[in-house]
Order: C-alpha cells, then sequence, then structure tokens
C-alpha cells in the first residue's frame, strides 16, 4: 500500500513538472503568421524607416504574380531616415510577422547564402496593414481566400468612357459617333477567381449610353413610337439624344501575358437589365431655349453584349457589341450598337 502511495505521489510530481514545463515554453515561444514564401522570386524589395514597411516580392515562383505588404502609422512613406533594399533572384524566401510586433524575413541569395532580416513594426497597436496578391501594386481587390495555387478576390474594375455607333438600323438612323457617349463602371462590386495565368472575374455595374443624333435631327416620342424628325429652320442650336441606362452583370475570361504578365485580355459576355431610357432634345427658338425630356421609350428589358479588352498594367482598350435592338418592337425603331473606348482599374 506503501509503494503505491509512493507510485501515485511520483506520477503527481511529474504531471506537475510537465505542466510547469509545457506552461513556461508556451510563454517563451513567439507565434509568427505566415505572410509569404516562395521557392523563388525575381525581386525583393523592403522600404522602411520609423513609421512605414512596404515590401515587395515579384514574379512568385515564375508565375507572374507578385506579393505586396505594407505596414505603419500612416499609408503614406514619410520622409527623413529611410533605407530602400532590393534584392534580385532570390530562392527559399520567408516573409513572417511575428507576434504582431516584428517582421522576420529570410532568403537565399545569388551567391546561395541564407540571410535574415528582422525589422520592428511601428507603433503596432495603432497600425493600418495591407497585405495581398496580385499582378500590380495598383490592383483594386481584396484577397478573401486561398485554395491550393487559386485564389478568391473582391474586386472593382472597369472605369470606362467609349463612343457609339449604331448598327443595322431600321428605318435609317443618321447618328454621330463622334458625340454619342457611354460610360460605364463594368463592376462596382465583384468576385475574382485567379489561377495562373487565367481568370474568371463576375460582378455588377451601371452603364450609361447616349445616341445622338447629326445635326438638324431630333428624336421625338409619336403615339408610342420613337421617331426622327428634322428641326424646323426657327430652331437654332438644336441637339437630341436616345439614352439609357442598365445595371449590368459581365462574366469575363482573362489572360494575363507578356514580361511579367503585365498585359492582359479579358472577353466574355454581359448581360444588361435596361432599367431606364428617355430621350432628350434641346434647341432655341427666338430668345427662348427649350429642353424637352421623354421617358417611356419602350427600351429592351433585358440584352447581352460581347465584351472584349486587352490593357497594359491598369490602363485598357475595349470593344462592346449589342446583337440585340436597343429598343422594343414597338418603337418602331431598330438598331443594334456597337462602341469602343478607354478603361482605367482593368
Amino acid at each position: 500500500m506503501k509503494r503505491l502511495t509512493s507510485i501515485l505521489r511520483l506520477i503527481s510530481i511529474v504531471l506537475t513538472m510537465t505542466g510547469a514545463f509545457n506552461l513556461y515554453a508556451s510563454s517563451t515561444i513567439q507565434t509568427g503568421d505566415t505572410l509569404c514564401s516562395a521557392k523563388t522570386a525575381s525581386e525583393l524589395s523592403i522600404f522602411f524607416n520609423t513609421g512605414y514597411i512596404s515590401i515587395t516580392v515579384k514574379n512568385i515562383n515564375g508565375s507572374g504574380e507578385n506579393y505586396f505588404y505594407k505596414t505603419g502609422v500612416s499609408e503614406k512613406r514619410k520622409k527623413g531616415d529611410s533605407s530602400m533594399t532590393i534584392m534580385h533572384d532570390v530562392s527559399g524566401l520567408s516573409i513572417m510577422e511575428v507576434d504582431g510586433k516584428n517582421i522576420e524575413i529570410s532568403y537565399k541569395g545569388q551567391n546561395n547564402e541564407l540571410s535574415n532580416l528582422t525589422y520592428n513594426i511601428p507603433d503596432p497597436e495603432n497600425r493600418f496593414v495591407n497585405s495581398y496578391s496580385g499582378w500590380r501594386g495598383d490592383e483594386f481587390g481584396l484577397s478573401i481566400g486561398r485554395k491550393g495555387k487559386s485564389r478568391w478576390s473582391i474586386v472593382s474594375t472597369g472605369l470606362g468612357m467609349g463612343w457609339l455607333a449604331t448598327v443595322n438600323a431600321s428605318p435609317a438612323l443618321s447618328t454621330s459617333m463622334g458625340h454619342s457617349m457611354e460610360w460605364t463602371w463594368l463592376s462596382v462590386l465583384g468576385v475574382n477567381w485567379r489561377l495562373g495565368a487565367h481568370s474568371l472575374t463576375a460582378g455588377l455595374g451601371i452603364y450609361w449610353r447616349n445616341y445622338s443624333l447629326d445635326e438638324g435631327l431630333y428624336f421625338e416620342k409619336e403615339d408610342g413610337k420613337v421617331v426622327v424628325e428634322e428641326f424646323s429652320p426657327e430652331m437654332k442650336k438644336g441637339k437630341s439624344r436616345l439614352q439609357t441606362f442598365s445595371l449590368q452583370l459581365p462574366l469575363l475570361y482573362g489572360l494575363r501575358f507578356g514580361r511579367h504578365r503585365n498585359m492582359g485580355l479579358s472577353v466574355g459576355p454581359v448581360v444588361n437589365f435596361n432599367t431606364g431610357g428617355n430621350l432628350k432634345t434641346q434647341y432655341k427658338e427666338g430668345e427662348r431655349d427649350f429642353s424637352i425630356k421623354t421617358h417611356d421609350i419602350h427600351q429592351r428589358p433585358v440584352t447581352v453584349d460581347a465584351f472584349a479588352c486587352i490593357n497594359w498594367h491598369g490602363i485598357g482598350l475595349y470593344a462592346r457589341y449589342s446583337p440585340f435592338n436597343v429598343l422594343r418592337d414597338n418603337a418602331a425603331l431598330e438598331f443594334k450598337s456597337f462602341s469602343t473606348g478607354i478603361m482605367l482599374m482593368f
């Protein structure tokens, strides 16, 4: 019995010592979050001063994708004592944030020697953090998940301005492409899936189109139909346009290519829910100025456009074609549209 009691006491002492050791170890071991790891990268650049840290990793594992990390007390680089370090062709790269207080970076340079760098995070309790992967530092996206080599992001893309032309009009429609303008925000809010050089983007955007008639002509609604008339000699400085407004749902396939994949091509359908439309005619008669706006022009409620854009960095050139008539049959004016223009944030 005494022997059993001694054994139990010994076990109790061992368990107590083990628990104490584990408690001590857990209190002394630092916890770290891996921000970026790469077998190879074409460039590692680090900017540091007392209030700001910026790290950029280019061409991760030869994929053309880059990693961007910024933290500090202000999102602008402050002047003063700063350091800028750039390393080319690194391997075995690891960037880790330790306990929210330090950034630890390890890598092998061109001479295959291991280097370790440590930076103190400015004001850890009140700092901002911006960390994401992408092709460019100016991408408008927020990473929401990664699975294997693919990545999901919330994005806002495609601020565009373009010029419109009417196609296959019946009866003939004399519009001016130089004055027929469109404005679009392709995806005010969308989601992007990316795997290597390939991507799919879907979102919700807004779209205005203005079809302007040549000088001397104006749109008018007569007996529910949209017709084109000539300004009388007494009507001076006349101009007229037909406008539609749409909520749009793009579904685009993207491909990155070129050196460091700085160029891109995006193609796909865009579904338009044409929620508004009107005619607007302005002219001067005598000393009076007239502006007449007419609603309920029988725009087609749903149309689908074919869209294509080629871009370099964040600037692109796009083309868009609608094979559907802009107006319903009861408007008695048939025409399709083609447009081309410039797009930013793409």
